[in-house]
């Protein structure tokens, strides 16, 4: 018996991170409604981009909300892929950004903040539902977390960032 339960949870283990591993390929497209797709198309500056995808951000904060309050944890599930799939389009805007000073807009400062508030959101989630869906969430807020990381070099630069994340900083490399 005890030889089946430790099989199950290194099976478990296996799977889950089969899953954390491979990248998340949904389209921009599949991530944003008809008119947000249009305004990103419309307007190629970073700093609507930026505004756009905070909004995008809310509305899926907003949704987690609902589908993890019903019990939808399919839904969720599909929710927090997009969300991770959202970050990686962040991350290319921001690697794409012309100007350096837009890097550190009110926008995206905006956008640090949604982040950090749809990470609180999704850890205080994680208590609520059943453990099979907690790895979905933890690879959801590490993806947000890295994004946020990214933002707060652009905004702070290397070394106030790095202060912000005192556990993922170089040893040694943050003041005490």
């Amino acid at each position: 018996m005890k030889f089946l339960v430790i099989l199950l949870l290194l099976t478990g283990n296996f799977l889950s991170q089969g899953k954390e591993d491979q990248e998340v390929d949904l389209q921009l497209r599949d991530l944003l409604t008809d008119k947000e797709f249009r305004d990103y198309r419309r307007k190629p500056r970073y700093r609507d981009r930026v505004d756009l995808f905070k909004k995008v951000f809310d509305r899926n904060a907003h949704l987690l909300l609902q589908h993890v309050k019903r019990n939808e944890l399919g839904k969720s599930g599909d929710l927090l892929l997009q969300i991770q799939a959202l970050c990686q389009y962040v991350e290319q805007e921001a690697a794409q950004a012309k100007e350096p000073k837009d890097l550190r807009s009110k926008q995206a400062k905006q956008l640090e903040i949604r982040l950090r508030r749809l990470v609180a959101t999704i850890k205080n989630l994680q208590a609520t539902i059943p453990w099979e869906y907690l790895d979905q969430f933890e690879v959801t807020a590490q993806a947000l977390e890295k994004l946020r990381k990214l933002l707060l070099t652009h905004l702070l630069g290397e070394a106030l960032a790095a202060r912000s994340f005192p556990g993922q900083s170089e040893p040694g490399g943050s003041i005490g």
